[in-house]
C-alpha cells in the first residue's frame, strides 16, 4: 500500500488531496462519482479534517474496505503499484 499511495501523491508532499483522491477512485473504477460524493468520502476518511489524507489515513480506508468484504487488488499492477 506504500507504493500504491506514493503513486496516487502526485506531488510528494505526503497526503493526497481531493484531486489525487478523486484520481484513486477513478482508477479504482469509480470516476463516475459525482464530485460531492467524493468530497463526502474524503472527509470521512479524513480524520484530522484537513483535507488531505494522509498515509496512516490511507490505511484505515484500507482496512474499513477489506472489514467490508473489498480487496486493494485494484492497486496490483497499477502503474507497478503493489498492494
Amino acid at each position: 500500500l506504500v507504493k500504491a499511495f506514493k503513486n496516487y501523491d502526485k506531488n510528494n508532499d505526503g497526503t493526497m488531496d481531493s484531486s489525487e483522491f478523486k484520481q484513486t477512485l477513478n482508477d479504482c473504477g469509480h470516476g463516475d462519482l459525482p464530485d460531492d460524493q467524493v468530497k463526502k468520502m474524503l472527509e470521512s476518511v479524513d480524520r484530522d479534517n484537513d483535507n488531505l489524507i494522509s498515509f496512516p489515513e490511507f490505511l484505515d480506508m484500507f482496512k474499513t474496505l477489506k472489514s467490508e468484504g473489498e480487496s486493494t487488488e485494484v492497486f496490483k499492477g497499477h502503474r507497478g503499484s503493489t498492494a
